[in-house]
């Protein structure tokens, strides 16, 4: 099933227990690289070599099953991956805007501007 099919509560509950080994896969370097080139297949590959147990996480609960006893077949494995990176409420989920090159921020990321007094004023 994907996550876009899952609707109310049943959402709510997926997402929260995908949210955590979803989050683990893309902090991945590898994962980030192949992301950015545009290589589904890598990540795929990448995800079921170094990312099993996410993944059978994931996989499980959008088929609405046990990860403890959750089994998916060989041939089955790249289609349900493929199925679910394809998802576009998943792509929306988890893409994020990167700041392009050449852009500076606008200021200290600690910097804390609340609360400063003008020079002059009580």
């Amino acid at each position: 099933m994907r996550l876009s099919e899952l609707k109310g509560e049943k959402a709510l509950d997926a997402l929260g227990e995908i949210i955590e080994p979803a989050v683990k896969i893309m902090q991945d370097p590898a994962v980030a690289a192949a992301a950015r080139a545009g290589n589904t297949l890598e990540i795929v590959k990448i995800m079921c070599k170094d990312h099993k147990r996410e993944v059978i996480t994931m996989l499980a609960v959008l088929d609405d099953q046990d990860p403890a006893t959750y089994e998916v077949g060989l041939l089955t494995l790249p289609a349900k991956l493929l199925e679910l990176l394809n998802d576009p409420e998943v792509q929306k989920l988890f893409t994020q805007r990167g700041r392009t090159e050449g852009e500076t921020p606008s200021g200290s990321a600690s910097e804390n501007t609340e609360g400063r007094k003008k020079q002059g004023s009580s």
